[in-house]
């Protein structure tokens, strides 16, 4: 059989093709996606997921699974994430508290910054500070006025040792010169089911 110029370079072509368009990956995402919490449920973060969770299902077509997983500052989930396939099937919602400040304030971390990549801001949200009803104070001057005249009686909740809400509890006694006591919790939404219980000021 004789081939032309043309044929033979339209076979060419089409054999060298062929193992290249079986080794290209599946189309991405084809499984469901993690996107792990460095939190317990019910706080800022957590919910911040959840509501992002079904409209980005929505628009890639796959399951957006929040996993919660609180506790040891953050280092957890992000050595959970920096040890996973790099594969964009493991995400992280990570809480700027834990990625920039516990790096300072810990002597030894399992995990560098460099290892987490950031890709988006989704939420900026402010620090507020809330009181059980009982305490009489309804503004920062009387609950700064209250903590001096009652020293060592207050105590404050954060979502762990490190996080945001610690690092400004400690700012407010260094700059009020009040003393109250800090309870670490695994998130934001523990702490503020036990305030409600009266656990905490």
């Amino acid at each position: 059989m004789n081939l032309t110029c043309k044929t033979f370079l339209a076979c060419a072509a089409l054999a060298c093709g062929l193992p290249l368009a079986q080794a290209q990956p599946p189309a991405f995402p084809n499984r469901p996606i993690t996107l792990i919490v460095p939190t317990a449920a019910g706080g800022t973060t957590d919910i911040s997921v959840r509501m992002l969770a079904q409209p980005l299902a929505g628009v890639i077509g796959q399951p957006v699974v929040a996993d919660n997983r609180g506790g040891g500052n953050g280092a957890i989930v992000a050595v959970a994430v920096k040890r996973a396939e790099p594969d964009g099937y493991t995400l992280l919602m990570q809480y700027s508290g834990y990625h920039v400040i516990t790096p300072f304030v810990s002597k030894a971390l399992p995990w560098e910054q460099k290892d987490l990549i950031p890709v988006a801001n989704v939420i900026s949200a402010p620090q507020i500070i809330v009181v059980r009803n009982g305490v009489p104070a309804r503004t920062l001057a009387e609950l700064v006025a209250y903590a001096k005249a009652n020293p060592g009686k207050l105590n404050y909740a954060s979502s762990g040792n490190g996080s945001l809400q610690h690092v400004t509890g400690a700012l407010l006694e260094q700059q009020a010169g009040v003393k109250m006591a800090h309870i670490p919790y695994k998130g934001t939404g523990p702490a503020l089911q036990d305030l409600l219980g009266g656990q905490w000021t």
